[in-house]
């Protein structure tokens, strides 16, 4: 072959494989688009979502609290900074009031404890802290509550940092009542003054999330960053109809500090 064929052929070759990977990008593309159009977790008004496998991760932290008095909502296992082989379940104290203990259902496990102890109701913060460790739980025959945590909800971690204004998060809940669905919604976290009121609670230093996000029956429950981190706890409505308000990891791990410091 003389050099002005063989330089045909290479060139051809050359084009081939250019067409070749723009179609293959385009198909991708396609497959692509279809997944996210099709996702079972995309939601109306929705550009983003998190990752599926991180909402599975997330949800194995999330349990339900009920009080004697039927009225409930969410609550998490959340573990101390300062010692990670302490384990507690924390949620509102507007949940809790003045009860000295009260029933946790974690659906992981399916599987309710009652006469679980109230060790911190402070209102201040509407952090609830009960003397409940995953290990309390068994998964199966095999397999305790903290075993089946690690392993299940591995990447998921605490953060007290504050997240900027518009970061996206998602959340857990039991619509309609602590027996209900575990059910995800998702939002953004707002610009908003430092102080809030929430409801008759003083002033704390709140996150303001989207009102969807903070919907009735999603008290107690963790917000979580796309990442997996934990970055505070559903508290509750103001009176505008624009975001909820979450309190703070700062906050939570503050008032289990001083829990493990008596």
């Amino acid at each position: 072959m003389d050099d002005y064929n063989q330089k045909r052929v290479l060139i051809l070759i050359a084009i081939f494989l250019v067409a070749g990977a723009i179609i293959t990008f385009f198909l991708w593309r396609l497959a692509v688009q279809d997944y996210e159009e099709t996702s079972p977790f995309e939601e109306p008004g929705q550009t983003s979502q998190p990752n599926p496998v991180m909402v599975e991760r997330t949800a194995v932290y999330v349990v339900a609290v009920t009080t004697d008095d039927g009225y409930g909502g969410a609550g998490f296992f959340i573990y101390s900074t300062d010692n990670k082989t302490e384990w507690h379940v924390v949620t509102n104290q507007h949940i809790v009031e003045n009860d000295i203990s009260v029933s946790v259902y974690w659906p992981e496990a399916n599987q309710e404890i009652d006469n679980v102890p109230v060790l911190v109701s402070d209102k201040i913060s509407d952090v609830a802290i009960l003397d409940l460790q995953p290990q309390d739980f068994r998964v199966d025959r095999y397999v305790d509550g903290l075993e089946h945590l690690k392993n299940a909800g591995a990447g998921v971690y605490v953060s007290s940092q504050r997240p900027s204004a518009e970061t996206p998060v998602f959340t857990f809940g039991f619509p309609d009542s602590a027996q209900g669905q575990l059910t995800k919604t998702t939002g953004n976290v707002r610009e908003r003054r430092f102080h809030e009121y929430c409801g008759g609670q003083p002033e704390v230093n709140w996150i303001a999330i989207d009102n969807e996000t903070s919907r009735p029956g999603f008290s107690g429950g963790p917000v979580f960053s796309y990442e997996g981190a934990i970055l505070g706890m559903n508290s509750c409505g103001p009176s505008d109809e624009y975001s909820g308000l979450a309190t703070p990891m700062a906050e939570i791990q503050g008032r289990i500090k001083t829990l493990n410091s008596r």
